[in-house]
Formats: structure tokens, sequence, C-alpha cells
């Protein structure tokens, strides 16, 4: 699926916020797994403008960065937490 196909909708972030939660929490991203407010942003940065979604290190990661006031590496932690979900994951349903 092509990014500039994804049509967006103002919708109250508030509301947005609550999807993305409920999404993480349905495929086993919990709230207290590290990175997990960092994804929860960086989806709604997405949401906002689906063309950053071609820039996530040089757009994504920084304005994470920022707003938790954190290294662009701490950002750049998202990557490896979804890679050991998916690892976990795919183990689980394997057993």
């Amino acid at each position: 699926m092509k990014t500039d196909k994804i049509q967006t909708k103002k919708t109250n972030p508030a509301i947005a916020k609550g999807e993305i939660q409920d999404l993480l929490l349905q495929i086993g991203f919990a709230p207290h797994m590290r990175g997990y407010e960092y994804i929860i942003l960086g989806t709604e940065l997405i949401m906002e403008n689906p063309q950053k979604m071609h820039h996530i290190t040089k757009e994504i990661y920084p304005e994470i960065a920022r707003h938790f006031q954190v290294t662009t590496c701490a950002a750049f932690l998202i990557s490896g937490d979804s890679n050991n979900l998916t690892e976990t994951k795919n183990t689980n349903e394997s057993l």
C-alpha cells in the first residue's frame, strides 16, 4: 500500500491516542514496555502526515527525541522493541 493514498482525517488527538493504545495492546505491546510512548507519538506524527513514514530516521526519531528530551539514539530504541515484540509473538504462536 502506498502511503500517498492513505486518507487522513482530522480527529481528536485523545481519540487517536486511545485507538493507538488499543491496537498496541492487541498486538501485545503493553504500556510498561520500553518505547511504548515513543511508538504512540511516532504513530500520531505519521497519522498527521503520512509522508513522514518515508523519513522515519530523519524526521520521526528526531521529533520523538525532542518531545521526550532524549537523544535520537534513545528514540531509535523503538525499532529494537518492535523487533523483539515480533520475535516473541512468532515464538509464542509456534508453541
